[in-house]
């Protein structure tokens, strides 16, 4: 039997799937909002494991802005501003979306290997573990990028890979 997903839902696991592109979102501020909102909560709660309560609030507002600050900046240069809000809205929901899969998986391995031994670099080990899972961020956004700003797979990919680059490294190295 298949399921049915609703037509929003069933349009965003698209997007997460690279099949389809934001165009297929509507153009809605609210939409907008909540999936920013949705985006900021998740950044803070992942990095509450390892930074306090308001180095965790700073991450999740920086990201937030800098990916505003990016695809708007990328909108703008290509002449595409009127895809800026679906453009926004599937990059902020489906950065919630890989970064919950990222910590969910994480939390596994590290309790697990916390179990297995005490001595082991749990965090790392995970971290080497989850580095797919990293790809498919890289992949989603990209794909995000070139379907809404019709630019090549190059630009694409460095517009994806620089954002994503200093959100795990720059932004929680500044909230330490």
């Amino acid at each position: 039997m298949k399921i049915k997903l609703p037509p929003l839902i069933h349009n965003f696991v698209g997007i997460l799937r690279s099949d389809v592109g934001p165009e297929v979102l509507p153009h809605s501020s609210l939409l907008l909002r909540v999936s920013l909102g949705l985006f900021v909560l998740i950044e803070f709660a992942i990095k509450l494991a390892t930074h306090s309560v308001v180095g965790a609030a700073g991450i999740g507002i920086s990201a937030a802005a800098l990916l505003i600050l990016v695809a708007a900046l990328a909108a703008r240069l290509l002449g595409h501003d009127e895809r800026l809000t679906q453009t926004l809205t599937a990059l902020a929901a489906a950065g919630a979306v890989v970064a919950f899969v990222n910590f969910f998986f994480r939390f596994l391995l590290v309790q697990g290997f916390a179990f297995v031994g005490e001595d082991l670099p749990a965090q790392e080990l995970a971290s080497f573990l989850l580095f797919p899972i990293f790809l498919w961020n890289v992949v989603v956004y990209a794909s995000i990028y070139r379907r809404a700003f019709a630019v090549g797979a190059v630009l694409s990919f460095a517009l994806s890979l620089g954002y994503l680059l200093v959100l795990v490294f720059w932004i929680p190295y500044f909230f330490k």
